[in-house]
């Protein structure tokens, strides 16, 4: 200690600058970096977390965009089966309107076939009338006299022959 005394240097109060020292630390190490390493060790885990958190969000992310393509194609699929659906049906409806008109317009053919063969036969017959009376108002005019109803008919039959 002479040494150092020698030097200028107090050994008592190099002891005692020693031990505030070591309290120093001591407090510091026990108040400060104790604390701040836990704080630091607990950022770290919360930034460690947030990653970890973050990195489970872009999976989601990931399964809901593919979740999102899959069912808009399914949506599409299924728009597709919609469209051809009344596509068919609406062929088959204008078929089947097709197809009624068609007969509907042979119905009126064969209605108007039948009614003109109808009034075909009623002017034949208003025509063979006529033509009898005609005959027998002329025959009657040549003879001069009214026939009987057989002669008459005779008559009539011989002409319209």
């Amino acid at each position: 200690m002479e040494a150092l005394a020698k030097m200028g240097i107090n050994s008592w109060l190099l002891i005692l600058q020693a031990i505030n020292f070591l309290v120093l630390l001591f407090i510091l190490h026990r108040y400060a970096y104790r604390p701040l390493l836990a704080f630091l060790d607990e950022r770290s885990l919360k930034i460690q977390k947030g990653i970890e958190d973050a990195q489970e969000a872009q999976k989601m992310i990931l399964e809901a965009s593919e979740k999102q393509a899959e069912v808009l194609a399914q949506a599409q699929r299924e728009a597709k089966k919609i469209l051809e659906n009344a596509d068919e049906q609406a062929k088959k409806r204008l078929e089947s309107a097709i197809s009624l008109a068609e007969a509907q317009s042979e119905k009126i053919v064969a209605d108007a076939r039948a009614q003109s063969q109808q009034d075909t036969v009623k002017m034949l017959a208003d025509a063979k009338k006529e033509l009898s009376s005609l005959v027998i108002s002329t025959v009657e005019k040549v003879i001069g006299q009214k026939l009987d109803a057989s002669t008459d008919a005779d008559l009539i039959k011989k002409l319209v022959s």
